[in-house]
C-alpha cells in the first residue's frame, strides 16, 4: 500500500513531463546547456593545462631546458673508460624517455707550452660555435688536435694544441654551462670530438668531466606525466650514483616544479571561469522553472483536495524536477564530452588521456551527478518553497541564499589570496576568492528582486499624472509578484555578468598591452647576446644611432650596507630620454620628465683620459720595476664606446719598455687606465694553491715607476698629477708616476685618470623599498662587479620600464663614467631601445656590425602574451560569456512575456470585453515588461560596475599564468559597452513587439488547470 502511494505521484510526474511542452523544454534546455558547459569547461581546462606545460617547457631559458648527466674524475682508469661511462649515461637518460643530443668534455686548466689553457671538446662542434676568424678545427686525434680559441684577445701559440680559428659560442649551447670561469689568465680552446680529445697523451692523467645533455622536450612531457618524469629522473640519478660515485644527474627540478605549478594555475582558473558560465545557464533554467510555479501549485491544490498528503505533493514536485533534470543533464554531459573530444583533436591533445582525467573520470562523473542533484534541488525549491515568517515578515529560501552569499564574499575577501602559488595549492582560499563573481551576482539578483516592489511603487508615485498608461504599468508591476521578480533577478545576473566579463576582458587585454610596453619600453629592444662579437665592435647602444636609439646599461649590483641578500638591478638610461618611454601614471608620483631632470648631471659625462692620435699604430710604456715581475695592460675606450684591453707585456726587475700594437678601431680612443697583474705562471700557481687550501695566499710586491706613454715616437703628454694610483691620492709629479704595488691572484692594481664622478655620488631613482631603507637623499654604496659606486637617491618609483623592485636608475653617461673608474668595460651600453615601424625587426637583427644580438618587439611580446593558452582561453570564455549572457537575457524576457500572456489571459479578456482596445492592452503589457526589463538592466549595470571594481582590485592575476607586471589596472571599453547596451535595448524592444503583436483580439481565458 505504501509503495502504491509512492508510485502514483512518480507516475503522475512522468506523465506531466511527457505531456508538457514549451516551458519544460526551456527548463531542460537550460539544464542541458549548464551540464554541457561544465563538461566542456572541465575538459578545456585540462587541455589548456596540457598546452601550458608544452609552452612553458619551450619557454624555459636555455640553461633550464636540458637534463644533464655528468662524470667527474681522472682519466686512465681501466674500470671507467669513456665507452663504459658513455653507455651508462645514455642508458640512464633513455630510461626516462630522454634522447641525448650533446656530449662534451672539459679538462681542468693546465699549463701547456708556457700557456695556461682550458681544453674543451664536443661532438659536432659546428652546432655550437660561430666562426669569427679562420676555420673550425678538424676531428681531434692523439697525434694532432686542432683547436679554436673562444673570445677576444690575441691568439695563443700552443704547439701541442694548434689554434686554427677564433669562434664564439652560440646562445643556448650546453658548452656555455660547462665552461664556468677559467682561473687566472687561462684561455679556452675548443676541439672537435670527445673520443679523440679523451686520448691526448699530454692530458692522459688530467682531471676532466664528461657531460651528456638531453632536452626535456624529447620526453614529450604532458600535464599528466610530469610527476612520473620527476620520479623517473630521481630513480635514474640513484642508479647512476650506485654504479659510480663520480656520476651525477642534474635536472631542472625547480623549472619542472614551476611548470607544474603554472599548469595547475591555468587548469584551476579556466575551470572557475567556465563554471561561472555554466552557472549562468543554470540560473536561466531556474527562471524558466519559475514559470511552472503556478501550474505546480494548482496541481498540488487539486491533489490535496482529492486527499493527497503533503509529502505526496512534495514527492510529485521532486519527481517532476528529477524527470526534467536527469535526462537533460545526461544529454548535456554527453554533448560536452563530444565537444571536448573535438577540441582536444584540434589542439593535438591525447583525446583518451584527456577524457579519462576529466569528463569520464570519477571526479568528472561525480561533478556531473552533483550538478544534476543541485539542479533538482533548485527546481524543487523554485516550485515548492514557501516563505518563513520571522516577526511577521516573510523570509524565503532565496533570502537565506543571499545572506549566505554575502557572508561567503566577506570571508573570501578577508582571507583569500589569488597569487599563482595559492591557486596551485589544493586547499586554498584562492578558489573561493575567484568564486566571488558568482556569489556577488546571486546576492545582487536577490537584492534587486526584493527592491522591485518598493522601487516601482515609488516610481508610480513620482510618474507624471498625464501618463496614466505608464502609471498603471508601474503599479501593475509593483503589485504582481512571481515570475516578473525572477526575471528581474536574472536580468541582473545576465547584464551584470556581461558587464563584468566585457570590462574584465578589456582590462586583461589592456594589461597585456601594458606588460608588453613594460618589457619593451619603445617599439623594439636590442640586447647583445651572452657572448660574441668582433673585437672592438661598437656597443649595441652605439650601433643603432641612425634610428635615434636610446642606449641602455643594465647591470646587477649588491648593496651590502642595506643588508640586502638579493641583487639590485641597475639601469643606466640617458636622462633626457626617459620622457620618451611608454609610461603609466602609477609608476611614480613624479612624471618621467621630472625624474629625468632629477638624475641628470650638470653636463653630459663620459670617461676622460689621454687621447690616442688618429694615426697611432703602437702604444709603448716605459716602466721601471723594483720588486716582483708583473704584467701591465692598458684599457682604451674607443670613439664608439667599446673597451679594449691591450696587453703591453710582462715587466721584470729593472727598466722595461712595454709595447702593444694599436688596432685600427682603437685610434682616436681614450686611455682610461693601466692594470697591474701577476704573470700567468704565478697566477696559475696562486689559483691552484688557493683551490687546494694547503698553501697561504701568494703575493707580488714592489715599486713601479711609469714614464710618459708614447704612440710611435710621440709622447701623449700625460699629466700624472690628474691620475689616481689605486686608492691613494694623485701623484705629485706630472711626468712620471711612482707607486708601490701589492698584487694577489684575485686583486689587480689600477692606475687611472681622475674621473668627473670621483668628486661625489651619482644621482639615481630608487624603488620604494630601497628609498625607505636608505632615506630620501641617502647615499648607498653599490657594488657593480669589481667597482663600487656611491648612489644618492633623489627620487623614488614603484616601477620603472623593464624593472621591478629592487632597482635604481641613473643617467647612462654618469653610470658608465663612475664604473669605468674602477672597472673599465664593466658598464657598457649593450642594450638599445628603438622606436620604429613594424617592418623594422629584420633590419635591426642585421645592423649590429657582426655582434650577435637578440631583438625583442613590443608587438611580438604582446602577441605572445595573447597566444598563451590560458590567456586565449580566459579572454575567449569572457567574450563568449558576455555574449551568451545578453542572449539569455533576451530569451528570459521572451519567456516572461509568454508566461504573463498565459497566466493573465482571463484579466486581459475581461479588459478587452469591456471595450479596451487591443493596441492599448498591448501597450500596457509592453510598458510594464519594458519597465521591469529596464529596472533589471539598470541594476545589472550597477552590479557589473561593483563586481568589476572589486574583482579587478583583488584578483591581480592577468590573462596568463603569472601575476602581471605592471599590475592590472581597470580599463573600461566604453564603446564596447555602449554598443552592447544598444544591441540589448534593440533586441528587447524587438522581442516585446513581436511577442505581443498577435497577443490580443479574440483572447480566450484559460482555466486554472489548463
Amino acid at each position: 500500500m505504501f509503495a502504491r502511494r509512492i508510485f502514483v505521484p512518480v507516475r503522475l510526474a512522468v506523465q506531466r513531463v511527457a505531456a508538457a511542452r514549451g516551458r519544460l523544454s526551456v527548463v531542460a534546455f537550460g539544464v542541458a546547456l549548464a551540464s554541457c558547459a561544465l563538461a566542456v569547461a572541465f575538459a578545456a581546462s585540462a587541455i589548456v593545462e596540457n598546452r601550458a606545460v608544452a609552452d612553458a617547457i619551450d619557454g624555459l631559458p636555455p640553461d633550464a631546458r636540458d637534463v644533464e648527466v655528468t662524470w667527474v674524475g681522472v682519466g686512465g682508469s681501466p674500470s671507467e673508460r669513456l665507452e663504459d661511462v658513455d653507455r651508462r649515461a645514455r642508458s640512464a637518460l633513455t630510461s626516462v624517455g630522454l634522447s641525448p643530443t650533446a656530449r662534451t668534455l672539459v679538462y681542468r686548466d693546465a699549463f701547456v707550452d708556457r700557456r695556461v689553457v682550458r681544453l674543451v671538446a664536443a661532438d659536432e662542434l659546428a652546432r655550437w660555435l660561430v666562426v669569427r676568424e679562420g676555420r673550425l678545427p678538424r676531428a681531434c686525434t692523439p697525434s694532432r688536435c686542432e683547436t679554436a680559441v673562444l673570445g677576444t684577445g690575441p691568439v695563443p701559440k700552443v704547439a701541442s694544441l694548434p689554434v686554427v680559428g677564433r669562434a664564439d659560442l652560440r646562445s643556448g649551447t650546453p658548452l656555455r654551462r660547462r665552461l664556468g670561469s677559467p682561473t687566472g689568465r687561462a684561455r679556452t680552446l675548443v676541439a672537435e670530438g670527445v673520443a679523440g680529445a679523451d686520448r691526448l697523451p699530454l692530458l692522459a692523467s688530467a682531471f676532466r668531466s664528461y657531460t651528456w645533455s638531453a632536452p626535456l622536450a624529447s620526453a614529450h612531457p604532458t600535464a599528466w606525466s610530469l610527476g612520473e618524469l620527476e620520479l623517473g629522473l630521481a630513480r635514474a640519478r640513484s642508479d647512476l650514483q650506485a654504479a659510480s660515485f663520480r656520476f651525477d644527474l642534474v635536472a631542472p627540478a625547480a623549472s619542472l616544479e614551476n611548470v607544474s605549478r603554472d599548469a595547475r594555475v591555468a587548469y584551476r582558473r579556466l575551470l572557475l571561469v567556465g563554471a561561472e558560465c555554466a552557472a549562468l545557464f543554470l540560473v536561466f533554467a531556474v527562471v524558466a522553472a519559475s514559470s511552472l510555479r503556478s501550474s505546480a501549485l494548482a496541481a498540488s491544490r487539486r491533489l490535496r483536495r482529492f486527499g493527497a498528503r503533503r509529502w505526496q505533493t512534495d514527492l510529485l514536485a521532486a519527481a517532476e524536477a528529477t524527470a526534467i533534470v536527469v535526462p537533460a543533464a545526461v544529454l548535456g554531459w554527453a554533448a560536452g564530452v563530444l565537444a571536448a573530444a573535438a577540441l582536444a583533436e584540434t589542439t593535438d591533445t591525447p583525446v583518451g588521456a584527456m577524457l579519462e582525467r576529466t569528463a569520464l573520470s570519477g571526479t568528472g562523473l561525480a561533478l556531473a551527478a552533483s550538478l544534476a542533484v543541485l539542479s533538482v534541488l533548485i527546481l524543487f525549491a523554485t516550485m515548492r518553497a514557501e516563505p518563513v515568517l520571522v516577526r511577521g515578515r516573510g523570509l524565503s529560501v532565496v533570502d537565506v541564499v543571499a545572506a549566505t552569499a554575502l557572508v561567503a564574499v566577506v570571508v573570501a575577501l578577508a582571507l583569500g589570496q589569488t597569487d599563482p602559488q595559492t591557486l596551485a595549492r589544493d586547499r586554498s582560499t584562492g578558489i573561493a576568492l575567484l568564486a566571488i563573481p558568482g556569489l556577488l551576482l546571486v546576492a545582487a539578483a536577490i537584492l534587486a528582486a526584493r527592491l522591485t516592489r518598493p522601487a516601482f511603487r515609488l516610481a508610480e508615485r513620482v510618474a507624471p499624472r498625464a501618463r496614466p498608461s505608464l502609471r498603471l504599468a508601474l503599479l501593475s508591476a509593483a503589485r504582481n509578484p512571481g515570475t516578473q521578480l525572477v526575471t528581474v533577478g536574472f536580468l541582473v545576473v545576465s547584464v551584470g555578468l556581461a558587464v563584468f566579463a566585457a570590462t574584465y576582458r578589456s582590462t586583461l587585454i589592456e594589461g597585456e598591452r601594458d606588460e608588453a610596453s613594460f618589457a619593451v619600453p619603445l617599439d623594439y629592444s636590442v640586447r647583445k647576446a651572452a657572448s660574441g662579437g668582433a673585437p672592438g665592435a661598437a656597443p649595441v647602444g652605439a650601433s643603432y644611432t641612425r634610428w635615434a636609439a636610446v642606449p641602455v646599461i643594465r647591470r646587477a649590483a649588491q648593496a651590502r650596507s642595506l643588508n640586502l641578500t638579493t641583487t639590485i638591478d641597475v639601469l643606466g638610461v640617458p636622462s633626457r630620454a626617459i620622457e620618451r618611454l611608454r609610461w603609466r601614471s602609477d609608476f611614480a608620483e613624479d612624471g618621467p620628465a621630472e625624474l629625468g631632470r632629477r638624475i641628470a648631471p650638470e653636463q653630459p659625462l663620459r670617461p676622460v683620459g689621454p687621447r690616442l692620435p688618429a694615426g697611432a699604430q703602437t702604444l709603448s710604456l716605459p716602466v721601471t720595476v723594483r720588486g716582483d715581475p708583473l704584467v701591465v695592460t692598458a684599457s682604451v675606450r674607443t670613439e664608439e664606446g667599446a673597451y679594449l684591453t691591450l696587453e703591453l707585456g710582462e715587466a721584470r726587475r729593472g727598466r722595461n719598455v712595454l709595447r702593444a700594437p694599436l688596432p685600427r678601431f682603437a685610434r682616436n680612443g681614450t686611455l682610461v687606465g693601466l692594470t697591474l697583474e701577476m704573470p700567468p705562471a704565478t697566477a696559475f700557481s696562486a689559483a691552484h694553491a688557493a683551490a687546494e687550501g694547503g698553501a697561504p695566499d701568494v703575493f707580488s710586491g714592489g715599486r713601479l715607476v711609469v714614464g710618459q706613454p708614447r704612440v710611435g715616437s710621440r709622447r701623449l703628454g700625460t699629466d700624472f698629477r690628474r691620475w689616481v694610483a689605486g686608492t691613494s691620492s694623485a701623484p705629485e709629479a706630472a711626468e712620471t708616476l711612482s707607486v708601490r704595488y701589492l698584487l694577489t691572484q684575485e686583486q689587480p692594481f689600477r692606475l687611472r685618470p681622475r674621473q668627473p664622478t670621483d668628486g661625489g655620488p651619482v644621482n639615481v631613482v630608487a624603488c620604494n623599498s630601497l628609498a625607505e631603507r636608505a632615506g630620501e637623499g641617502g647615499v648607498v654604496p653599490l657594488t657593480i662587479g669589481s667597482a663600487v659606486v656611491n648612489a644618492r637617491i633623489v627620487a623614488r618609483a614603484s616601477l620603472f620600464p623593464t624593472l621591478r623592485c629592487p632597482f635604481v636608475v641613473a643617467d647612462e653617461g654618469a653610470l658608465e663614467t663612475a664604473v669605468t673608474a674602477s672597472a673599465p668595460g664593466a658598464a657598457v651600453a649593450d642594450e638599445a631601445w628603438i622606436a620604429g615601424p613594424p617592418g623594422l625587426f629584420p633590419t635591426l637583427a642585421r645592423a649590429a656590425d657582426g655582434t650577435p644580438v637578440a631583438v625583442a618587439s613590443r608587438r611580438a611580446v604582446e602577441a605572445e602574451l595573447r597566444d598563451d593558452p590560458l590567456a586565449r582561453g580566459t579572454v575567449a570564455v569572457l567574450a563568449a560569456g558576455s555574449l551568451v549572457a545578453l542572449v539569455l537575457a533576451v530569451l528570459a524576457v521572451l519567456l516572461v512575456v509568454s508566461v504573463e500572456l498565459r497566466d493573465e489571459s482571463g484579466d486581459f479578456f475581461d479588459l478587452e470585453s469591456q471595450g479596451m482596445a487591443p493596441a492599448a492592452l498591448r501597450r500596457q503589457v509592453i510598458l510594464r515588461l519594458a519597465s521591469l526589463a529596464g529596472f533589471g538592466v539598470l541594476c545589472g549595470l550597477v552590479t557589473g560596475a561593483v563586481l568589476t571594481a572589486v574583482i579587478s582590485n583583488l584578483v591581480a592575476v592577468g590573462a596568463g599564468r603569472a601575476v602581471p607586471v605592471p599590475p592590472l589596472r581597470l580599463h573600461v571599453s566604453w564603446p564596447e559597452l555602449a554598443l552592447g547596451l544598444l544591441c540589448l535595448a534593440i533586441a528587447l524592444g524587438v522581442t516585446l513587439s513581436l511577442a505581443t503583436r498577435r497577443a490580443f483580439g479574440g483572447l480566450v481565458p484559460r482555466s486554472e488547470g489548463r
